[in-house]
Formats: C-alpha cells, sequence, structure tokens
C-alpha cells in the first residue's frame, strides 16, 4: 500500500521509524518530509521553499491509500493533512487517539490504534484485502 505518515515536525525520528518499518513490510512512503529543513533561508527563498514543501506534502497525501497519524497534543499541519486525507476519502489510522482528542476522529474513516505495531498491522491487512 501507499502511505503517508503525519506528524508534529519535532517527531520526525519517530514518524521515519515508522516509515522505515513499512517500507520493510513491501509499502511505499507517498512522501518522506523527515528530511525537510528551511534553517537559513529567508525572504522568497523561505517562501518558494515552504510552497514546495507544502505541495510535497499535499500531493504525498492526495497519492497515498492510507495516513497513519501520529497524534500529538501540540499538532498543527498534521491536523491540515488529517483534513486533506478525510476531503479525499482516503483510511487513516490514528495513534495515541488520547493525546489530542479531535471530533473528527470519530468518522468512519478513521481507525483508532494504541500501538505503532498496531497500525502496521492494519495496513498489512488491509494490503491483503485490497490484493
Amino acid at each position: 500500500m501507499k502511505v503517508y505518515v503525519a506528524t508534529k515536525f519535532e517527531e520526525a525520528t519517530l514518524a521515519k521509524r515508522t516509515m522505515e518499518a513499512l517500507e520493510v513490510d513491501g509499502h511505499s512512503i507517498t512522501h518522506d518530509w523527515t528530511g525537510e529543513n528551511s534553517s537559513g533561508k529567508e525572504g522568497e527563498e523561505l517562501r518558494k521553499y515552504l510552497l514546495k514543501c507544502a505541495f510535497a506534502d499535499l500531493n504525498g497525501v492526495k497519492d497515498c491509500d492510507v495516513l497513519i497519524l501520529l497524534n500529538h497534543p501540540h499538532g498543527k499541519g498534521m491536523f491540515t493533512e488529517l483534513g486533506m486525507a478525510l476531503a479525499f476519502g482516503k483510511k487513516v489510522i490514528v495513534y495515541a487517539p488520547e493525546r489530542a482528542n479531535n471530533i473528527f476522529f470519530s468518522l468512519p474513516h478513521c481507525t483508532l490504534v494504541q500501538t505503532i505495531g498496531e497500525a502496521i498491522e492494519l495496513v498489512q491487512k488491509w494490503s491483503k484485502e485490497a490484493a
């Protein structure tokens, strides 16, 4: 399956580990944003860089089969990605839903899990069902 992993930027290490585990299981990541870094950029250069990153994130969500949200109580952009995934009709897996409650987690698109292992197992299950 094609997967997009969303979380707060400061959780990039956890996101990267999750992406790597999914790739080991044969899934593809639609966009790995964990290496993005705007430090040192200013003015027009910064604006262009952020625009490029935003389009890469948007296309990553649009191209995925499932979005895994590594929930965080101080997330911002990750909730935009969640909203896009829901609008695009994507399946969503929410890891640690209690960390930041969100009314949209109750939608039928969302499956709540308590471990990242459960999230990866669910992607595996859906992949087999789709085959």
